[in-house]
């Protein structure tokens, strides 16, 4: 289709007025509730609604609660939301207007949207026209081509069994071109990716070490197979939608995404969001505020002679995002845009950006753009905008008239593991906030939660994704969004669960402390929250060794009971190696203090007690008692030393009498008011010097994730990669470590339990051989099955080498967490860290005190 046709292309419904449109919502969970509240808020009829049966059929108000405030006949109940026939027949049946698919299972389907308008009803959302011009990553691609802009390096067309009518043919093209491709850019690897997946599905990447012969045609069929399975396409079978689309793998970029709107006539942007963190199946999960003023800010706060490369690379930053968006702009003009369309985009290392596809809906993140967006100094909602679109009406408003400020970060908060594999990880029963707390952050603080924190025993259906809530925070720079955000995930949100309930609440607290560490125009690339994880697992791998040199303390006369304080101490580090993500945090934060001016270094004992506040430890009141005083009195004794580090430590490691030894009243006036004040001193000043070799081993542990390296950004405001990360075994042996260990064992007396609520299947696809049968021997790691819960696939690996002596349940059977699925007889084997063991660790003097700088 021509650029020109496309931009002729517009609605033929004559305007009707907006607020007495009636609406049928054919989507669930935030955008949803967040459709529902534009209505009320702007006394809009009410909406009808559809809900499908996988969530009324557990109970309704728990799983849909938003819709407790409609009139029942509104409510309209559907097997699947894709079920497009039965939408279309409540929609005859209600007289409904115009139908609205937020950003749900229908929002790109161009023949949905075809078939819609076609019955004589709007269709919230771009035209079909629109949908078929670039809802396909192969159409778009070939569309930004035409216009100039330019697109990733890659093969110029769909391979598609439309071309070659042959399973064989396809897999054989694919093949030829994907080794062409690897000659023709040697070292680089290579994505595959199906034209209509996203979000991490339909798309794998082949390291360059596997485009070697022999091998290489294997890897390749293999990552085909693959993909198409994430889609529902069986490799065995003939399918109209078999397709791959071949493009380098651009490593480490920074992934923006253009926020654009258009009325079929008019088309603006927003500016852009940054969506550079993401997990390892390419799922978005902290989204960033990205405009030019707030670039501009960043620079003029620079020294201009002292900061010269950074004022240069913050300049490059800005031109290539005015560059972006206005090559968004131009493809939202090529398709006459009706409503919202996010243009997305990889920045590489030299800052050359690529268009990526274009997804022609609302975003999950679009909050982001609301919160630093106005328009002629107004906040904007973009739901309500897309409503008034559809009803007819024109954008009021020019580009001029729209200005960005401030700075927006949104978090996704899912029921995963800890390893940010998108695998269901319990279940939510509920949102609560500090009531004191949510007051002072009410006017920057937004959640989008469908419900959850409106009812008492809401729920997460397993059946479509884990995402509980979006927490959106805005502030007017960076770091104080950044303070509000870190704040509100750790001191005003409480999340409450079923005992399975797992989040990615700790790894997203670790990161966004990271960001806080760090300068506010530093770049976090799409390989961040590797780097992150990748340093959990490295210091998970060490738990033993350093829960090897716990100290033992001896009794002592007094008060305060020296053996109790051991067990805090194994208690605590007990615990952080139970949340490594937080234990990981803490050295983080830690190292923030040390930076700043008249910073004091820190001793073991007082680690203790500040990471047994990190990790939410119970104390007793004596410990919680002593842990005060201890504090008070060596802050007073590091004023008395004219806060010299070199001084400090020397009074530490001299031996003292009984007596203060010390002419300092503040220090003195602390230890009066405490009693047995002698006996109390000498204590702190054998604590100060005592060694505790678990922290000293710890220590050494975090230094070896080289967490402290990336604290300085590199010149052109990246981050360095540890070496250990530039090699693919190692990572995904770190990755396999990491999951092991932060997810519960789920093998028991031999048998292999679900580690969530999904459906099994014994086989890669249809008629294809199983993974394993009876009798197979299998290895760690080695795929036994398929677990599918919120639409997507996730491998199970076996957790141990053996042979498989029973399968316990059938294909396509449903299960429930903890259901037996395997028996298998384990086989011995010897377990080999990833990271060699730490050198021999020295407990004397003051090497025991916490990361001297």
């Amino acid at each position: 289709m021509s650029v020109d046709r496309l931009s002729a292309s517009v609605s033929s419904f004559a305007p009707l007025p907006v607020e007495t449109m009636r609406t049928l919502l054919v989507c669930r969970g935030p955008i949803a509730f967040e459709a529902l509240e534009v209505y009320q808020r702007r006394q809009w009829q009410l909406p009808h609604v559809i809900i499908s049966s996988k969530e009324w059929i557990a109970e309704l108000q728990r799983t849909a609660p938003w819709i407790a405030n409609l009139p029942a006949n509104h409510v309209h109940y559907i097997q699947e939301y894709n079920d497009v026939d039965a939408v279309l027949g409540i929609a005859e049946a209600n007289h409904i207007d115009a139908i609205y698919p937020g950003y749900g299972f229908l929002a790109e389907s161009a023949d949905f949207a075809g078939r819609v308008e076609a019955a004589g009803i709007r269709f919230i959302g771009p035209t079909p026209e629109a949908l078929r011009a670039v809802g396909d990553k192969d159409a778009a691609i070939a569309l930004a081509k035409q216009l100039g802009i330019p697109t990733i390096p890659g093969n110029d067309a769909l391979i598609s069994y439309a071309q070659t009518h042959r399973q064989l043919d396809i897999e054989a093209e694919t093949v030829r071109l994907t080794l062409a491709m690897a000659r023709e850019y040697p070292g680089y690897p290579i994505r595959l990716k199906h034209p209509a997946g996203g979000g991490g599905k339909g798309q794998r990447v082949l390291p360059a070490e596997e485009m070697q012969e022999p091998g290489a045609q294997e890897a390749i069929v293999e990552a085909l197979t693959k993909l198409w399975a994430e889609i529902g396409v069986s490799a065995a079978e003939l399918d109209a939608r078999k397709g791959v689309l071949l493009e380098l793998n651009i490593p480490r970029p920074l992934h923006w995404e253009v926020q654009i709107f258009g009325d079929g006539e008019t088309v603006v942007h927003f500016a852009a969001r940054d969506c550079s963190f993401q997990n390892h199946g390419y799922q978005k999960f902290i989204e960033l505020a990205l405009h030019p003023s707030a670039i501009e800010s960043e620079i003029q706060a620079l020294d201009t002679s002292a900061d010269a490369v950074r004022i240069e690379h913050l300049s490059h930053r800005k031109a290539t995002l005015e560059r972006i968006c206005e090559d968004a702009l131009r493809l939202g003009q090529a398709i006459g845009l009706r409503g919202a369309s996010t243009v997305e985009f990889l920045i590489d290392e030299q800052r050359q950006a690529y268009f990526l596809e274009v997804n022609p809906r609302i975003q999950v993140e679009h909050a982001v753009t609301e919160g630093v967006a106005r328009v002629r100094g107004e906040s904007i909602s973009l739901v309500e905008l897309q409503h008034r679109v559809a009803a007819g009406e024109k954008l009021n408003f020019r580009q001029p008239d729209i200005t960005c400020e401030g700075d927006a970060i949104e978090v996704r908060l899912n029921a995963w593991h800890e390893d940010l594999n998108p695998v269901l990880g319990g279940g939510v029963h509920q949102l609560r906030f500090h009531v004191e707390q949510w007051a002072e952050l009410r006017d920057r603080l937004r959640v989008d939660a469908s419900g959850l924190i409106q009812r008492r025993t809401p729920w997460i259906v397993p059946s479509y994704d884990a995402n509980f809530a979006l927490i959106i925070v805005t502030g007017k720079s960076r770091h104080e969004t950044l303070d509000d955000i870190l704040n509100t995930l750790r001191n005003v949100l409480c999340i409450e669960g079923n005992i399975e309930l797992n989040t990615n609440l700790q790894p997203v607290i670790g990161m966004l402390t990271l960001m806080r560490a760090l300068p506010p125009e530093t770049e976090f690339r799409t390989d961040t929250s590797l780097l992150w994880m990748a340093m959990v697992a490295v210091l998970t791998d060490q738990q033993d060794l350093v829960i090897s040199h716990m100290p033992s303390f001896p009794r002592r006369p007094g008060a305060y009971d020296t053996a109790r304080l051991a067990r805090l101490i194994q208690h605590t580090i007990e615990a952080g190696f139970t949340n490594p993500s937080r234990l990981l945090t803490y050295y983080i934060k830690r190292l923030m203090y040390l930076r700043e001016p008249g910073a004091r270094p820190l001793s073991a004992i007082e680690a203790v007690w500040q990471l047994a506040e990190e990790l939410s430890i119970p104390m007793h009141e004596e410990e919680q008692q002593l842990g005060e005083v201890f504090a008070q009195a060596v802050d007073a004794l590091w004023l008395a030393l004219d806060q010299s580090a070199d001084r400090y430590i020397a009074f530490c490691q001299t031996p003292t009498d009984a007596s203060v030894g010390i002419n300092d009243p503040a220090l003195e006036g602390i230890l009066l008011s405490q009693p047995e004040t002698v006996a109390l001193f000498q204590d702190i000043l054998g604590w100060l010097n005592a060694p505790v070799p678990a922290i000293n081993a710890l220590i050494r542990v975090l230094e070896q994730t080289q967490l402290h390296t990336l604290l300085t950004p590199k010149a052109n405001l990246t981050l360095d990669r540890p070496d250990y990360l530039t090699d693919a075994k190692t990572v995904a042996n770190l990755h396999g470590l990491l999951s092991s260990a932060l997810r519960p064992t789920m093998l028991r007396h031999g048998e292999l339990l679900s580690p969530m609520e999904a459906t099994i299947y014994h086989h890669p696809e249809p008629g294809a051989p199983a993974f394993v049968e009876v009798g197979s021997e299998v290895r760690v790691g080695q795929t036994i099955a398929l677990l599918e819960a919120m639409k997507m696939f996730s491998e199970l690996p076996s957790p141990v080498d053996g042979v498989v002596e029973a399968i316990l349940v059938e294909s396509g059977q449903g299960v429930k967490t903890g259901t037996p699925l395997f028996k298998i007889a384990m086989q011995d084997v010897t377990s080999e860290t990833t990271i060699d063991c730490l050198p021999q660790l020295e407990s004397n003097g003051f090497q025991n005190h916490f990361y001297l700088l």
